[in-house]
């Protein structure tokens, strides 16, 4: 397979990612206010909340500001949309490209900009609260840590196309893709550790695939997760990315006939 093409659409888009610097400034500002205000009530609440210490739970949070930072961003999901409602997927089937591929190429370099944002913001936020995190020292936590947030950013981007493709039978598909970045938000642990949810709660959270984008990696963090816990975190964490990838497939290839269809 020729990889230069899609090396061209990993340059174009962190081109024009980076032309938006109001955004860019926006979002880690965003970062700062949202997540600067958890850290504020968590630290206000004083001591432990459940099993979890308070370098625990100011920890829990930055690692979750991070995740969140670089997942939850509309970017790919909106163009996508506007490709298939606007006809311009057509141009992209008609070409020897795979168009997953390049869209998977475009979607790492918009991350790989919001990833330097949240990065950014966390450290700023890390030195306000630096006497109440808990820093991974353990070679072992650091590697647990980065298989699972690899695995979020696979499963993010398999979820995100999944969310664009009822653009074939919505349009642009605004509600459902709202809905599903609520959803995302909500249920995968960002502004709160899922085990200190009621146990039927917890059931619930449990059952989309939400909990591993970014509650796993932070609970992985603080070491949490770790041991047999971990290695089930990330088995579920894959089962959930090949039962997308599946469910995608299915979705691609019945908007495709429809879409062509249509067309005709």
């Amino acid at each position: 397979m020729n990889i230069r093409p899609y090396l061209v659409a990993f340059r174009l888009a962190l081109s024009k990612a980076l032309v938006y610097r109001a955004n860019l400034l926006l979002g880690a500002i965003n970062v700062l206010i949202w997540f600067g205000t958890l850290i504020l009530i968590y630290r206000a609440v004083g001591g432990s909340l459940g099993s979890y210490s308070e370098a625990e739970l100011v920890t829990y949070i930055l690692a979750t500001s991070f995740m969140a930072s670089t997942l939850f961003n509309t970017a790919t999901q909106e163009q996508i949309s506007d490709e298939i409602v606007e006809g311009d997927l057509v141009n992209f089937l008609l070409r020897p490209i795979n168009y997953f591929c390049y869209w998977i190429s475009r979607a790492l370099a918009v991350r790989c900009v919001f990833m330097v944002v949240a990065t950014i913001a966390v450290f700023i936020l890390a030195q306000w609260v630096r006497e109440d995190i808990l820093v991974p020292t353990d070679s072992v936590i650091i590697f647990q840590t980065l298989t699972i947030a690899f695995g979020a950013i696979v499963l993010m981007t398999v979820l995100d196309f999944i969310s664009a493709s009822s653009s074939f039978w919505t349009g642009r598909n605004f509600g459902p893709r709202w809905m599903f970045m609520i959803f995302a938000r909500f249920l995968s642990g960002a502004a709160f550790p899922i085990a200190l949810m009621p146990g039927w709660a917890q059931t619930i959270f449990h059952a989309t695939p939400f909990p591993y984008l970014v509650g796993a990696a932070a609970e992985t963090v603080i070491g949490k997760l770790a041991g047999p816990a971990f290695l089930q975190a990330l088995m579920i964490q894959w089962i959930w990315i090949c039962a997308s990838i599946l469910v995608l497939s299915f979705l691609w290839r019945k908007g495709i006939r429809s879409y062509a269809a249509y067309g005709s």
